[in-house]
């Protein structure tokens, strides 16, 4: 580590915090628009909504001592210029295919927590469906002789493919072997099978690590959603809070969801949301964070 990018790097979260987290960002931000100032850019992402949502632009933290640093290593998707007046100016390359195709399907600012859950849970035994016009999320436990395609509310209706386990496994090893600090052989979760609570097993013996842990998995697990979502053609806007806004603006008619989406108050979001959990998941991430709340109010 004694060269390179890394002796610049004082902050662990350098490698961890990919530069290529940044690039559709960049690339929504600049798509058909003239060239921008730098320092203007540099200010768009410190207050842009989808950078907060990443954990926050800091280009330092990520081991660049400047802006400028930071955006060669974007060198494959922007271009950088001097402007007659002296200031910098950045514009989309735009010249491979990979950039196109990446500057039409933007990074969405979050994903619903409902999505989140229907990718990240591996039981192979649940089948999870997406309507691609409203983004409603539906849970099915196959039952003995039932098919997918039996259970299919509709031909609007998209099968979701979770995140496998060994990919998620891989991810906290990949993590653990690139991070300074981190000993994998330290962490006996690694060398087990992937369990939906290992990740939260893994963060919370990483200590003070673990909030980068949390950013690394969530970078990897956006970008997943984000291939399925162009290989099935489903539009990433399906796939954020603003599409149950609209789910609860607009009456859906399906057969098998018709009485459970339509008029449902918090507390029923909530408990229609804890159905698609596991109890494992429920006494090891709902219940604690249930009781902090319970907690904070009963300070206040």
């Amino acid at each position: 580590m004694g060269n390179g990018l890394f002796v610049l790097a004082s902050n662990k979260e350098f490698g961890v915090e990919s530069v290529a987290i940044w690039k559709p960002l960049l690339q929504q931000m600049l798509r058909g628009q003239p060239p921008e100032p730098a320092a203007r850019l540099l200010q768009r992402l410190a207050k842009s909504p989808e950078a907060k949502a990443l954990g926050g632009f800091d280009y330092k933290r990520m081991g660049f001592p400047r802006f400028k640093n930071f955006l060669d290593a974007c060198s494959d998707v922007l271009d950088q210029h001097i402007s007659a007046h002296g200031d910098m100016l950045v514009s989309l390359r735009g010249t491979t295919v990979d950039a196109r195709s990446e500057a039409v399907r933007p990074a969405p600012s979050s994903i619903r927590s409902d999505v989140w859950i229907a990718f990240s849970n591996p039981d192979p035994n649940r089948i999870r469906f997406i309507n691609r016009t409203t983004g409603e999320v539906m849970h099915h436990v196959l039952a003995a002789g039932e098919t997918v395609d039996g259970i299919r509310p509709g031909q609007d209706w998209v099968q979701i493919e979770p995140v496998a386990a060994d990919v998620q496994a891989s991810w906290m090893r990949e993590f653990a072997a690139q991070t300074e600090g981190v000993n994998p052989e330290d962490h006996a979760v690694l060398r087990q099978s992937y369990r939906t609570y290992a990740s939260a097993i893994f963060a919370k013996e990483l200590g003070p690590l673990g909030k980068q842990w949390t950013k690394f998995r969530t970078a990897k697990m956006v970008e997943a959603i984000q291939k399925w979502s162009a290989r099935v053609n489903i539009a990433l806007a399906t796939l954020t809070p603003a599409a149950t806004n609209r789910l609860e603006a607009t009456a859906v008619e399906t057969p098998k969801l018709e009485a459970v989406t339509s008029g449902l108050s918090a507390r029923a979001r909530a408990l229609k949301l804890m159905d698609a959990l596991t109890d494992e998941e429920i006494s090891s991430t709902l219940v604690p964070l249930m009781a902090s709340i319970i907690m904070v109010k009963a300070q206040r």
